[in-house]
């Protein structure tokens, strides 16, 4: 039998203690922990147990962590309705199926009984028609004092004409989105300037880099010449591309840059190619991971420019890290999180854990005979010069077979893992997330088995991306990742 199957039975013959069974068993438990998705501190055995058998995680499309309840529901509670948009989604979907179940006549009869009531109580048969209810309607959205600025024409006139502010920069001082200030700029009747249009959050990189003393450019056309640049560091040949889900995510019933209405799933690894034949580094951010993972896109910017304290491999301690300490270590430092693996392995500078490798079954090939590295990363502040190396070869005296490991292009040119010793086996193809433009769905998420879970206005007759584009779901293509073996 295989654990999976043994597991299965344990479950099925003792439901009151398949758990401590199965943690007894370091063959099953080791299973467990390396098929496990569970991303959360979550300390209930029958919850990865759980999770390794239905390969579920216990992260909801929204990104809220569902908590576990028992064997015959898995993870559910992921959230109140004001929290979590799928709780919204799925009363909704509940509301709907109601409503449709209910005859004309009583749906008449709710709604003459519903107008009574209110008649009853405020008066009026509709909330809306009560003075309370109309003056919080009308009133203003943002914080007063925001508010008052936007209005003042006066000093919008100075900031916005006469002092050439754009209204991503008074939008990034008021702490409101820059198509707001251009809401107001066309109600006090400014001539729009065109060029006024980009991001907050590139903003805020570029106010970061000044904050580091990095000279740089903004919008720079002279280096790519047909292609823009967002953001650009001459002295070390670095571009930053800041790609708004909303404008770099495609849905053809969407307005979508220059008009396309056909995708292009090769749009970001043609222009990291493009830079990268001119030497220039390109790294791509977007703008969820800058405005959930600030911390980690910052210590990934440090880190490229070279500002970070370097400490050297032979002055630290390797150990077996638990992996708790891993968990914790990776939630904080690495931009994808922790993920459950056979291996977790640490170097130590003065006691302190500085740089963790984590590897294990290989995620995509079954039949692979070795070990794939799931996480290389260190503290966000240190650069450990040989860490990797170091690391490497550790791994390779205490496994058999072949080392393999996955390379993001937005995020690395792969040269780090070159000069482990590794060599470029491959360069796989852009892969993709789906997105509401707020949140992020991987791509697992928006499968046929679990579309059905999940999606309001699900069609089986339909694909996974005709389902979501009705859905007003958009698809994400990132540059795809070089494949490094050892």
């Amino acid at each position: 039998m295989t654990p999976k199957e043994k597991i299965l039975d344990l479950v099925k013959n003792n439901p009151k203690h398949f758990g401590i069974l199965i943690k007894k068993d370091p063959t099953l438990w080791n299973w467990v922990q390396e098929n496990s998705k569970i991303t959360a501190n979550q300390d209930s055995i029958s919850a990865k147990i759980y999770s390794a058998i239905n390969e579920v995680s216990d992260i909801c499309e929204r990104g809220n962590i569902k908590k576990y309840t028992r064997w015959s529901e898995g993870f559910a509670n992921c959230g109140p309705a004001a929290i979590c948009e799928c709780t919204r989604n799925r009363l909704t979907q509940a509301c709907t199926l109601a409503q449709k179940s209910k005859t004309q006549e009583q749906k008449e009869l709710t709604e003459n009984k519903r107008c009574q009531t209110m008649i009853k109580k405020f008066g009026v048969a509709y909330s809306f028609q009560r003075p309370e209810v109309k003056a919080k309607i009308s009133a203003p959205k943002i914080d007063p004092a925001i508010f008052n600025k936007l209005i003042d024409k006066d000093w919008m006139y100075q900031e916005y004409v006469v002092n050439k502010r754009s209204a991503a920069d008074l939008a990034n001082e008021l702490g409101v989105y820059y198509s707001t200030v251009l809401d107001y700029c066309n109600q006090h009747d400014f001539t729009i300037r065109r060029t006024s249009g980009y991001s907050v959050e590139e903003k805020q990189i570029s106010n970061y880099l000044s904050e580091l003393g990095i000279h740089h450019e903004t919008s720079d056309w002279s280096v790519l010449k047909k292609l823009e640049l967002d953001i650009f560091v001459p002295s070390k040949n670095f571009a930053i591309e800041m790609n708004g889900l909303r404008w770099h995510a495609f849905n053809p019933n969407f307005k979508n840059p220059d008009g396309l209405k056909i995708e292009d799933s090769e749009r970001h690894i043609q222009k990291t190619k493009f830079a990268q034949d001119r030497g220039v580094t390109l790294f791509h951010v977007t703008d969820w991971e800058w405005n959930n993972k600030q911390d980690i896109i910052k210590a990934q910017l440090k880190s490229k420019l070279g500002l970070n304290k370097k400490i050297y491999a032979r002055n630290c301690k390797l150990k077996e890290v638990s992996s708790k300490d891993a968990r914790e270590f990776l939630d904080k430092f690495h931009l994808q999180g922790f993920i459950g693996s056979k291996f977790y392995i640490g170097l130590y500078y003065a006691d302190e854990l500085v740089m963790i490798l984590s590897a294990g079954k290989h995620r995509f090939d079954k039949k692979f005979n070795g070990v794939e590295i799931h996480r290389i990363c260190s503290r966000s502040d240190i650069t450990v010069v040989g860490g990797g190396s170091k690391l490497v070869s550790y791994l390779k005296k205490n496994i058999n077979g072949t080392i393999e490991t996955y390379c993001d292009i937005q995020k690395s040119t792969g040269a780090g893992y070159l000069a482990m010793g590794f060599t470029l086996k491959d360069i796989s193809k852009p892969g993709y997330f789906w997105t509401d433009t707020k949140h992020i769905i991987p791509r697992w998420k928006a499968s046929r088995t679990e579309l059905k879970k999940w999606l309001i206005n699900y069609d089986p007759m339909k694909e996974e991306h005709e389902n979501m584009w009705d859905n007003k779901y958009a698809r994400y293509y990132d540059c795809g990742n070089y494949v490094f073996r050892i």
